[in-house]
């Protein structure tokens, strides 16, 4: 359904259809703590339970120039925080009530996602950023950066890139522990 946030419950039939603000579903939706949470036109938040509206924040999502035919960022949630990449950076709210609570004004690659692991946010690219504060905690060397969205998983970072290649990071990366 176009236009709608909809639960299909456990016996596969709509348990619910709630609407969303015209067009506004454009990125995968993260869920946690009974909430769903979605960029469009701002960042929401539903209830999992209704699709009730909770909360909406704004911030600057990337315009459609900037995507091109890639679909928005997904939001990451984790550690009381919702962090989602836009134009002008990265931006954390609060995943109760919705306050902004940090902005960090990185270069981040539309079209990709953050993901979140032992307190740091891992952004295209291996970028890591501190998921308290939004602070810069490690950049990868010169040449060896994904460009896509990381996975994070045993305390190693990894993330497709350019020329076919697929990046690994882990052990010796500031804030993420050795898998060994």
């Amino acid at each position: 359904m176009v236009g709608h946030l909809s639960n299909r419950g456990n016996a596969g039939a709509v348990a619910y259809a709630a609407p969303t603000e015209p067009a506004s579903a454009y990125s995968a939706p993260a869920i946690a703590d009974g909430r769903i949470y979605y960029v469009g036109q701002h960042l929401h938040a539903c209830a999992l339970a209704d699709g009730a509206a909770v909360w909406n924040a704004d911030f600057v999502p990337f315009t459609q120039a900037e995507l091109g035919n890639l679909t928005q960022n997904s939001p990451a949630v984790a550690y009381g925080k919702v962090i989602v990449i836009g134009s002008g950076g990265v931006f954390a709210f609060d995943a109760g009530n919705g306050t902004q609570v940090w902005k960090a004004p990185v270069t981040a690659r539309h079209g990709t996602s953050a993901a979140i692991a032992d307190g740091r946010v891992v952004l295209a690219g291996a970028t890591l950023l501190d998921v308290d504060d939004g602070s810069l905690v490690w950049n990868p060397p010169a040449g060896a950066s994904g460009t896509w969205t990381p996975i994070v998983t045993d305390g190693h970072i990894y993330a497709g890139g350019g020329g076919g290649r697929i990046y690994g990071w882990g052990g010796t990366v500031p804030g993420v522990a050795p898998a060994y």
